[in-house]
């Protein structure tokens, strides 16, 4: 990592704050940032349908407008309330957005109609074509687990008095 630094720093305009990382890492990004006089920016690739824990504010009205602040040093980040959660809660409950139907998307409704795989072929095909529409049982039964599990988040919230809006 070191000599990738030494060899690399300046190709690198900013260093990545991740809202899916715990703060002992986000941390330690920080010293990093300040040691090379860097902004931090935020990151953390989503699929679920709820925000990263961690976002940028900006003025910009586009996305060569957020490229240009970041490199003139400017990066003001904001960790919203779900980052303060219990990080296996957080996971599993995107997990569920993952795997959960969407009867709003016709044709994309379950999560194997929207999974692909690319055959020997070189063809993508969803999952529901590959398993002729049959999700394996095992797999079945493990998106069950992760549905009850993402509800126990959900419940903690409540116990809390937040909502899943308010977070």
């Amino acid at each position: 990592m070191e000599r990738f630094r030494r060899n690399c720093i300046q190709w690198i305009d900013a260093f990545e704050l991740n809202g899916t990382r715990s703060w002992k890492e986000n941390a330690a990004t920080i010293k990093l940032a300040q040691a090379h006089a860097l902004p931090v920016i935020s990151g953390g690739d989503r699929h679920g349908c709820e925000p990263a824990g961690c976002i940028n504010l900006t003025n910009a009205t586009c996305f060569a407008e957020f490229v240009a602040e970041v490199n003139e040093g400017n990066s003001t980040l904001l960790f919203l309330p779900q980052y303060r959660e219990p990080m296996a809660l957080r996971v599993l409950e995107a997990g569920w957005d993952v795997l959960r139907p969407y009867p709003e998307y016709p044709g994309r409704e379950r999560w194997i109609d929207r999974v692909f795989y690319r055959g020997q072929d070189g063809v993508a095909r969803p999952l529901s074509h590959v398993w002729n529409n049959q999700v394996p049982w095992s797999l079945s039964v493990a998106a069950r687990v992760v549905q009850a599990l993402a509800a126990t988040r959900s419940a903690l919230r409540l116990t809390r008095g937040t909502s899943p809006a308010e977070s």
